[in-house]
């Protein structure tokens, strides 16, 4: 099977010229040579977490996962904790529901 030239077309719906398509290509390329290096650059910025995951909540986070259709825990933990901050940052007053969890309430009591 040979390879075909993708077409690509200008804003007013026409195939580009040999010249347009080259530097429109050229400007994908470099686009996704930028992208691929900030998302190595975050990956290089990360750094390990650990702590410990006892069952109960072990299950409670693959269920999560399983239903949001996370792949990994930290995916899910590092969107909670980014909402969680993003409401801060918006209203230091308001953000006490999404952390009032009845579970703590009754450590807090015993």
């Amino acid at each position: 099977m040979g390879r075909h030239a993708t077409v690509i077309l200008g804003d007013d719906g026409k195939p580009l010229g040999p010249v347009e398509r080259a530097r429109e290509l050229a400007r994908r390329r470099q686009k996704r040579k930028r992208n691929a290096e900030g998302a190595s650059l975050v990956r290089a910025q990360s750094l390990p977490y650990k702590f410990d995951v006892y069952p109960g909540t072990r299950d409670d986070l693959d269920l999560i996962c399983q239903t949001e259709g996370f792949e990994q825990w930290a995916e899910f933990v590092t969107l909670v904790a980014r909402n969680v901050a993003d409401q801060i940052r918006r209203d230091r007053h308001d953000y006490r529901s999404l952390i009032a969890f009845p579970s703590r309430k009754k450590e807090a009591a015993e």
